[in-house]
């Protein structure tokens, strides 16, 4: 139950539809009233009756129907700032031929309607990350052996692709915590699954622990002798440390490990994220299909299909800094689509300029909670220019 004055700052109401709605609460009968409070601060809270249905006389509000082009145009509310009229106007001006610089949390180009412009060109130039927190220190470098096997920076042997062109047999290998990647909404959602997983894998390790206990004890009803005393005292040291191990949990995050290696044209980078996977077949390294700076390709990959987050590769310092791009909050990719978001067969959907190109300069640390710095913002303000 509320009041009237609350009934009509509701969100999904329309604003032409406040005077027919109250008109509809007044004269709507029987409806009962009631005072709560003391004489100088009173609350009237008024309740229709059951007995009002859908033959009442309601106004614009009976005649108001929700369809999905009203839904849609109020996604992008181009039309309250006359950038619809403009643009119908001025088709041309869309901000064709001009390059739009998004200085904040990153954006995804993985996204919907960041894909090309309406004139047919890539809609993301580039993907930097100017405050580091994304970087991978690649500065050790290794030699495959005959099997063509390489030795990660995690300590893990890691298999190269024997297509991968490296004229100089030069690996630099490196390796991170791959929750530094990702936003906190997404690392949050991660450690449950995988806590959930890992509960019913520690179930079972403990049920079977007891069952060994139990099967000692059964067979040895009399425990005399040294050893059998030590037995059972493993079995039970056992019990006892699967036991207490899930007061212990904590998921610090699988590790990535990455490769960067010089074609004889281009660095190029490969990540091994077969931690990230429930299948062991899937995301080995040797799979993983090569990226280079994203200015050069324009391509981006995906950690795994769990976690579904894009990134971009960027490789600075002669192949001794690999810089992995993630969002560190959805904010970014918000701007740059009310900028210039193109959605061909939703044109509702459009941003302001959807000709227009853009340059995603990451100015929000991941590992401030998105915070940006200053050294972020110079950064950026460099790469613009260039």
């Amino acid at each position: 139950m509320c009041s009237a004055r609350q009934l009509f700052r509701q969100p999904f109401l329309s604003p032409s539809l406040l005077i027919d709605s109250k008109k509809l609460l007044r004269s709507s009968r029987p409806c009962r009233e009631r005072n709560f409070g003391s004489r100088k601060g009173r609350i009237m809270v008024t309740r229709l009756s059951s007995s009002v249905n859908s033959t009442v006389d309601n106004g614009g509000l009976g005649k108001f129907k929700l369809n999905e082009s009203t839904f849609l145009a109020s996604l992008m509310p181009k039309k309250e700032i006359g950038a619809d009229r403009f643009l119908e106007a001025h088709p041309q001006y869309d901000g064709r031929g001009v390059v739009i610089a998004i200085f904040d949390s990153g954006v995804d180009p993985a996204a919907a309607g960041l894909q090309v412009t309406t004139d047919g060109k890539p809609k993301v130039l580039d993907v930097i990350d100017c405050t580091g927190s994304g970087d991978i220190d690649t500065s050790n470098v290794v030699k495959a052996d005959a099997d063509g096997c390489i030795s990660g920076a995690s300590g893990a042997s890691l298999v190269v692709n024997a297509s991968w062109k490296n004229p100089s047999g030069e690996w630099h290998v490196g390796y991170k915590l791959v929750y530094e990647f990702f936003t906190d909404t997404l690392t949050s959602r991660l450690k449950k699954e995988r806590k959930k997983k890992w509960d019913e894998k520690h179930q079972e390790a403990i049920a079977e622990a007891i069952k060994h206990l139990d099967e000692f004890d059964k067979k040895h009803v009399k425990v005399e002798e040294a050893s059998l005393k030590r037995a059972r005292e493993d079995l039970q040291n056992r019990v006892d440390f699967l036991r207490k191990q899930a007061d212990s949990y904590d998921d610090k995050g699988p590790i990535i490990d990455a490769v960067v290696w010089h074609d004889g044209e281009l660095w190029r980078v490969a990540l091994d994220t077969q931690s990230l996977e429930d299948d062991p077949e899937r995301g080995k390294l040797a799979d993983f299909v090569p990226l280079t700076n994203y200015r050069i390709e324009r391509k981006f990959g995906v950690f795994s299909s769990l976690d579904a987050c894009s990134f971009v590769a960027n490789v600075y310092d002669e192949g001794n800094v690999l810089s992995i791009v993630t969002d560190c909050s959805p904010h970014g990719t918000h701007v740059a689509g009310i900028a210039t978001a193109y959605h061909p067969k939703e044109p509702l959907l459009n941003g302001v300029a959807p000709g227009a190109q853009l340059i995603s300069c990451k100015i929000g640390d991941s590992r401030l909670g998105s915070m940006e710095t200053g050294t972020g913002l110079i950064r950026a303000l460099i790469a613009a220019v260039e």
